[in-house]
Order: structure tokens, then sequence, then C-alpha cells
């Protein structure tokens, strides 16, 4: 792609940050789009993109900007999940603030460049993106290594530290398998599985929605060309014949559809006079 065709850079909101990691989830709940080995299946960037902008009104992140967001968000989670894991000691875990803690000297002899900017900062969505990533390397499973994921710069990732903790006087935290009885493990893991159930139950109410969406698609776009319909019998000027041919080109797109209807009473006749002296 040359950089003329490029898509803007596009700055993501608190909102369609909470939005994207809610769509996820949702996406997982409803089964079928996430495969045993965790990987996704072609089409769920665009079904984000449909979800996305039915949750937020004026919403329209292209598909390829969410894939460079999700990419960026599993390389942060997998570089927590691995601090906290049993292969890494020296780092605890404040579960209030969501974020890493530990001596800036450890952090620093670890650190990647994916886990830059972590240490004491915020990442709000950790338990979330646990749900939707699958498993991690803090308790075992399918989780791939944050080293092996499609790179992104994590400096540009100004949501997740948003909420920046200081780097001193934190309060004693637990580091997994470093100062961790085995009862505080279970009580751990058994927190991880009520996330995990938590999420299934609120999902069978999203699924519900989320087969509503077609329908409600349908209904909107009948709506809109029924009123185009109404609006332009209520020009007199027009011939039956008129009406018929604008009919064809104004229903040909939704952004046809939606100017035609925000132009003003008294210009309707003048801008349908206009459309049909273009498509002569």
């Amino acid at each position: 792609m040359t950089s003329s065709s490029r898509l803007p850079k596009h700055t993501w909101t608190k909102e369609e940050e909470v939005g994207l990691v809610e769509c996820l989830v949702e996406l997982v709940n409803a089964g079928g789009w996430r495969s045993d080995n965790g990987t996704f299946r072609p089409g769920y960037l665009n079904q984000l993109a449909r979800m996305m902008a039915f949750k937020i009104p004026g919403c329209n992140i292209h598909a390829s900007t969410i894939d460079s967001r999700i990419k960026l968000m599993k390389r942060m989670f997998h570089a927590l999940a691995e601090m906290r894991g049993p292969n890494c000691s020296g780092f605890g875990w404040n579960d209030e603030k969501k974020c890493i803690i530990a001596e800036k000297e450890v952090f620093d002899d670890w650190s990647h460049p994916a886990a830059k900017g972590l240490l004491n900062k915020s990442f709000v969505h950790y338990d979330e993106l646990s749900y939707v990533f699958g498993k991690d390397p803090a308790t075992g499973g399918r989780a791939e290594s944050f080293t092996d994921i499609g790179s992104n710069d994590p400096a540009g990732y100004d949501a997740f530290a948003a909420d920046a903790v200081p780097d001193t006087d934190f309060p004693p935290m637990y580091s997994p398998g470093l100062n961790m009885s085995p009862d505080d493990l279970m009580e751990t893991r058994t927190a991880r599985w009520d996330i995990v159930r938590t999420a299934v139950e609120y999902g069978n109410e999203q699924l519900h929605r989320i087969a509503e969406w077609p329908i409600l698609q349908r209904q909107d776009a009948t709506q809109t060309r029924q009123e185009i319909v109404r609006q332009l019998e209520a020009i007199p000027e027009l011939t039956l014949m008129d009406r018929c041919r604008l009919m064809r080109i104004i229903m040909r797109n939704v952004d046809d559809m939606k100017a035609f209807l925000e132009v003003p009473d008294n210009m309707n006749y003048p801008y349908c006079s206009i459309i049909l002296q273009e498509n002569r």
C-alpha cells in the first residue's frame, strides 16, 4: 500500500477503547469466532467494525485500524502476563490498579520493547483480555509468547497508561509463584474463573443483541427509504416519472439517502432538479 493510500492515523478515545474490548468479549461469547488455539476466524475484524458502529453512534473505525489496536493490546497483555508468570521473579501485581509493580532495576533488566512504559501503569482491561485471548503464561495454557506477536509501538498507546501510578510507596502485593501460598494461588484461580463465568452470563444477554443487529439495520434502511418516498411525493413540481427516477438514484447508497433527508423542505425541488440533470 502506498503512503498516499494509507488510512489516516486514528486517535482512539476512551469510549472507543472500552467499546472494542466489550465487542471482543461479546464476540467470544457468541461462539464460532475463536478457534481452540485462540485465533479468530476470517471476517472477525469486519464483524467487530459493525459491532462498534452499532454500539457507538457515529463510530466508523476501519477493520485495519481495529486490527492494529488488537495486536497492540495483545502484545502488551502477554508482556504483563509473562511478568506475572512463574518464569519471572521480582514482579508484583496491584490487582486494584491492574498494574505491574517492581523495582525499576528488575524491570529494566527484564524489559522487552513490548513492555515499554508498563511499569506501574494501569492496564484496566487485563481481566477482559485474559478471557478474550485465552490462558496466559501466569496460569499456563495456550497463550503465545508476546515476543511472537506482530509488532506495534507501545509508546504510542496512551489509553492504558492514562492512570499512571507513582513509582514509589507501593503497598505490598503478591507475585505469582514468588510469595503466594497454595491457598492464595487457589483463590486467585477461583477469582479468574468467576470472571469467566460472569463474562459468559453477560454474553447470554449480548447474544440476543447480536442476533438482532441485522434485523434492526434492515428496519432502519426500510424506514429511511419510506421517508424518501414520502418526501418525494410531497414535492408537487415533480412528475411521476421524476419521482421514480429520483428513487432509483437516491437509494443507491446510504450516504445519498442521508444527504437527501437533510435538505430543508424549501430546497427539495431545486436539489432534485440538480440530481435529475446530473443523471440524464
